[in-house]
């Protein structure tokens, strides 16, 4: 080889992207180029002549230092290649704390013509930014094994990928039972179609979030289940597959379910306190049409004994008229106080509202209050819960007729009108001494009363129930003075269910 062959070889050997140092039969270096000095921020001198594994950063790892002398050795008996395993160096750094850098390793021997081994050129390929890939990867994974929630990876033909140890738990499958089998085998015969709308909604890139079903255990069992779906993307941004995350809510829909039920209990023992609160107004009410019943039975009598069938036809239509008045005011009381399940329908809030509050008037001394109506001809029927809307009513104009006492303006308006975002707001304004700033702030929190003999619980359950109808209440001072509550119910049209 001429001299100018070697200066192109010992270029090249500088040039060289990979680690590489030459080791004479003893294991010593004879030669390291750029690549391998810089990675060991060594200069020459310090490194050529010594012992590979007196410098080498990876020779620090007992383990690794043995793999190491074992693949020279094997390398310098055998006369043939052989490579090393994945190996971490921490390289000092210019910002203090030392940078992991992980390498692949190979040992070609270079053979005398009589196969001796010459010499050993030991090549350390960088691995680090694949290792980096791979450590997040094996992360990612240990993140989702360990996850609370059940994580499971399908394809978009629905068969299982992936599987974690949540999963497990909450179906009852093990790994190796379902991973390779069809997703539908959790779902309930109902819910079958629900994965074609998955699917669809997959495919166009979007995600699902928090839906709300049912799937069912190995053991048969169903379970309630909330789900949400992400698209998974190939390199070309197709989408191939879902991750799929499950949690478990069985317990938490049976204990909402027993809140509601709890609800639905207090608000039913609250209509029936305050018809305790009512019974002797609605006495009077009632003694009332009874009475003026049997003056007319009598009348009656005294007329048809004398012939006098005219007149007496007559009574009878008035002691008609007054059945009707009882038998209206035990509508509105059963009504009232019945128990029924939860239930929102359209409503026409004018009838409503009229029977609310002629139910309210009986329950309290309001001789002296002026009542009237103004019902906005654009504000629309409402979804709702009638009695349960009547309630609220009956309680803001009971507050307000007691507002009212000792003010010589005693005048109570219901209106209505529509709100925003497809609400109807409706509102009881009263002319009493309005609400002072510091009771207004918690004016709907539980046991907050301005009267001496309240028990605070009343505009507590109001606020619950508008609440629970997606509505909001609230009070104000009306600018000519006393106080307006308005609360907001959904209106119906075509934002109805």
């Amino acid at each position: 080889m001429t001299g100018r062959q070697d200066l192109d070889f010992e270029r090249l050997f500088e040039a060289l992207p990979d680690l590489c140092v030459v080791l004479s039969p003893d294991l010593v270096i004879v030669s390291a180029n750029r690549a391998f000095l810089s990675a060991l921020t060594a200069e020459r001198d310090q490194t050529v002549g010594r012992r590979l594994l007196e410098i080498y950063p990876g020779a620090r790892n007992a383990d690794f230092a043995r793999q190491l002398s074992a693949s020279l050795d094997q390398t310098l008996a055998t006369g043939r290649a052989q490579t090393t395993g994945v190996q971490r160096w921490d390289i000092p750094s210019s910002i203090g704390a030392a940078q992991a850098r992980y390498w692949i390793g190979a040992n070609t021997p270079v053979l005398a013509d009589q196969g001796q081994v010459l010499w050993i050129v030991h090549q350390l390929k960088e691995v680090t930014e694949a290792r980096r890939g791979d450590e997040d990867r094996e992360r990612l994974a240990s993140i989702v094994m360990s996850s609370h929630d059940a994580i499971v990876g399908k394809t978009l033909d629905g068969v299982v990928t992936s599987w974690n140890r949540a999963a497990e738990q909450t179906f009852g499958y093990a790994a190796d039972e379902i991973v390779g089998r069809h997703i539908g085998l959790l779902f309930p015969p109902d819910r079958l179609a629900e994965e074609d709308m998955i699917v669809a909604r997959l495919k166009r890139g979007e995600r699902i979030d928090h839906h709300e079903t049912v799937r069912r255990r190995q053991d048969g069992r169903d379970i309630r289940v909330s789900i949400s779906v992400s698209p998974i993307h190939d390199d070309h941004g197709q989408v191939v597959g879902a991750s799929k995350i499950v949690r478990d809510i069985t317990d938490q829909m049976l204990l909402r379910e027993r809140m509601d039920q709890l609800q639905a209990e207090l608000l039913h023992v609250s209509r029936l306190n305050d018809m305790g609160q009512m019974a002797s107004a609605f006495a009077h009410e009632l003694n009332q049409p009874l009475s003026a019943i049997g003056n007319y039975v009598h009348g009656i009598r005294r007329l048809i004994d004398a012939g006098d069938l005219v007149r007496a036809a007559d009574g009878c239509d008035r002691a008609a008229d007054q059945v009707a008045r009882v038998a209206d005011v035990i509508r509105r009381l059963r009504d009232f106080v019945k128990k029924d399940k939860a239930s929102q329908q359209f409503e026409a809030l004018a009838p409503v509202i009229e029977a609310a509050s002629a139910l309210a008037q009986v329950a309290v001394r309001s001789e002296g209050v002026s009542f009237s109506h103004r019902f906005s001809p654009d504000a629309p029927d409402a979804v709702i819960d009638k009695v349960q809307v009547q309630q609220v009513i009956v309680n803001l104009v009971r507050n307000a007729v007691e507002a009212t006492a000792g003010f010589p303006r005693r005048e109570i308006v219901i209106a209505t009108e529509p709100s925003a975002e497809g609400m109807v707001e409706i509102s009881v304004s009263d002319t009493g001494p309005g609400i002072s700033p510091a009771v207004r702030e918690k004016l709907f929190q539980p046991f907050v009363t301005t009267k001496a003999t309240g028990m605070g619980v009343g505009l507590s359950l109001c606020r619950t129930i508008v609440e629970a109808h997606g509505g909001r209440i609230w009070a104000d001072n009306a600018a000519a003075g006393g106080a307006v509550f308005r609360f907001t119910v959904p209106a119906g049209g075509d934002t109805a269910p």
